[in-house]
């Protein structure tokens, strides 16, 4: 018995060793995937440039090895940039064509988040809307308090006009502001015109020469001298219709631009060589008196110092028509000083009413 036994197990042992030693799983013997053939007519595209990491410039490996930033530069937007004055009126010159010029200040004035209402360049004029809040980033360096005021009193709105004259191969860029403040009568209120701001003039011409690639230090050093003109005007003795500016007429012609400008009226028709300039004027601008007709909550201010406050409101007052006069300004040169006289459309005195109101704001914004 243990012999078959140990017969049955040499068998199967030289069973064993006679099989085919090459056999393995099936899985071993697959081929693996070869890649996918390109269409006959499509190549393969070449990805290996898109994947290089481009080599810094000279001049930013230079600003690395000593360990500094690398100091970026803008192209100049305007070219041949200063900062020009004529007895205390300021204007930027600039050598650029119209076109291209038109288009930097229409940049300019988007860079600053200021919509523009009224564009005409073959007038060479822009003016932007009215600001609320504008007063607050002009002013730099006004403390806590003032900034307080500025954005809790709803009762100033500023406009700024941009003006420009094209002299031979140069630009002259004038800017003017407007100001409007609320008064109050008993318990109406009513826009009134405020003095125009000279730091808010030399703020946006600052501004520009920012945006035209100065450094502020560059216009730091450009504005070092800016000094806002002085008192030059005075009333004639015996006439409420004229007044007498000192200095050439030329110079008198700028003022008067400067003002007209400031006073927000428009030129209906001017003729510089014989010193006369007709302008149109609204009492109240009545597109914004239809933004404005609402009521003003004044007690933000009290609400941030006193909790007990109690609000108090004031309606603004809406006239039914809007009031324009039109006026003749005229310029005569005398020896040393320039004779101003303002009549109305006809060439007669001005006696009262509007009319002689926008007189009297012209004159005192000519000081």
């Amino acid at each position: 018995m243990n012999r078959l036994i140990l017969l049955v197990l040499a068998a199967v042992f030289v069973t064993a060793c006679s099989s085919d030693g090459e056999e393995r799983p099936e899985y071993l013997d697959s081929q693996s995937l070869s890649a996918l053939e390109i269409p006959p007519q499509l190549t393969r595209p070449d990805n290996s440039e898109e994947l290089k990491i481009p080599q810094p410039s000279a001049k930013a490996l230079a600003s690395l090895q000593k360990g500094g930033v690398m100091e970026g530069t803008v192209a100049p937007a305007f070219k041949g940039l200063a900062l020009k004055s004529d007895q205390g009126i300021y204007w930027l010159e600039v050598d650029q064509d119209a076109d291209t010029l038109w288009v930097t200040l229409r940049d300019f004035w988007a860079n600053e988040g200021i919509a523009i209402e009224r564009d005409e360049p073959l007038l060479g004029l822009m003016e932007t809307q009215w600001l609320k809040e504008y007063r607050i980033k002009a002013d730099r360096d006004a403390g806590f308090f003032k900034r307080v005021l500025s954005r809790l009193s709803p009762d100033m709105m500023d406009r700024f006009r941009m003006r420009v004259e094209r002299t031979g191969k140069q630009a002259r860029i004038f800017v003017s502001h407007r100001g409007l403040q609320i008064g109050i009568t008993g318990e109406t209120s009513r826009w009134m015109m405020r003095e125009s701001d000279h730091a808010l003039e030399k703020e946006i011409l600052y501004r520009l020469t920012l945006f035209a690639g100065l450094n502020t230090q560059q216009a730091d050093e450009l504005f070092l001298a800016y000094t806002p003109y002085q008192t030059r005007i005075s009333p004639v003795a015996g006439s409420e219709n004229s007044f007498e500016i000192i200095g050439r007429r030329e110079l008198a012609w700028k003022r008067l631009q400067q003002a007209v400008d400031q006073l927000g009226a428009t030129v209906v028709q001017t003729q510089p060589k014989q010193g006369t300039m007709l302008i149109e004027l609204s009492e109240i601008p009545q597109a914004l008196l239809k933004e404005e007709t609402a009521t003003i909550d004044d007690s933000g201010l009290e609400g941030a110092y006193e909790q007990t406050s109690t609000p108090r409101s004031t309606t603004v007052a809406t006239p039914a028509s809007e009031t324009a006069v039109k006026l003749m300004l005229t310029l005569q040169e005398k020896t040393t000083t320039t004779l101003l006289q303002v009549t109305d459309e006809a060439g007669k005195p001005i006696t009262g009413g509007f009319a002689y109101d926008a007189m009297q704001m012209l004159a005192n914004l000519l000081k």
